[in-house]
């Protein structure tokens, strides 16, 4: 199974810096000892099983600075291969906020969200309630019609999202952060992925 990832970009001076955390590696390995990743910081033809967009930058649309439209164009170009092929697409954090914003979710800034821990509901035949952490500004208040939620925080906020007919999901939160990595973050991946 090759796992493709699409990195962080930030600005340094005059360059673009591409880079993912090496714990998202060995989360990827966590769900799926098998698979191969490629970190994939330019637009290019290649066959991939799966594809994680991963946390980092801010969406385009509410951030206009240059390592967000790169960003949003490399994302945009592997985003829309995955659904031509029908691959699954797992969204971390920013990655979430793409997916939801290409399928025209609306947003809010949660000021509570950034840099914490809060409790979620998730809203499978038995509500269970467990905690995530937090680093994002933007929160995802109301999804768009192709989507449909997962997990809720409290305030109403959109934790975890499916896409209705493919396999898409989208994680407001960090697994990759989550040390030892959590069997719930797993479990819910893996079940809402291949149901």
């Amino acid at each position: 199974m090759l796992v493709g990832i699409t990195p962080k970009i930030k600005k340094n001076y005059t360059e673009y810096e591409y880079s993912i955390d090496i714990n998202l590696i060995k989360f990827v390995k966590f769900l799926y000892p098998k698979a191969k990743c490629e970190i994939l910081y330019e637009k290019k033809d290649i066959e991939l099983d799966f594809l994680i967009i991963s946390g980092g930058n801010d969406l385009y649309f509410l951030n206009k600075k240059k390592e967000h439209m790169i960003r949003s164009k490399l994302d945009s170009f592997y985003l829309k291969k995955a659904i031509l092929y029908q691959k699954p697409v797992v969204g971390i954090c920013y990655g979430a906020q793409f997916i939801a914003h290409y399928y025209n979710s609306e947003f809010k800034i949660y000021k509570d969200h950034i840099a914490t821990k809060h409790k979620i509901i998730y809203k499978n035949k038995k509500l269970k309630e467990f905690s995530v952490n937090s680093y994002h500004n933007y929160g995802i208040k109301n999804l768009g019609k192709k989507l449909s939620s997962v997990c809720i925080a409290n305030d109403k906020s959109i934790e975890c999202f499916k896409h209705k007919e493919l396999n898409i999901i989208g994680l407001m939160w960090h697994p990759e952060r989550h040390l030892p990595f959590k069997s719930v973050d797993k479990k819910i991946i893996r079940k809402n992925l291949c149901s």
